[in-house]
């Protein structure tokens, strides 16, 4: 089994302008969910493995 680590970084609610901005800048949007837990919304840089 191949397994792969990466480097996020909690972020806040954005709307969909904040998130476009986000791609552009290179950022990759994500959320972590977890059975009964809240979820966290992350980004991640997808060039830094």
């Amino acid at each position: 089994m191949m397994r792969a680590s990466f480097a996020a970084e909690q972020r806040l609610s954005l709307n969909r302008t904040g998130l476009k901005r986000l791609r552009r800048s290179g950022r990759l949007p994500g959320v972590v969910m977890g059975l009964n837990q809240e979820s966290d919304m992350i980004h991640i840089n997808p060039t830094s493995a």
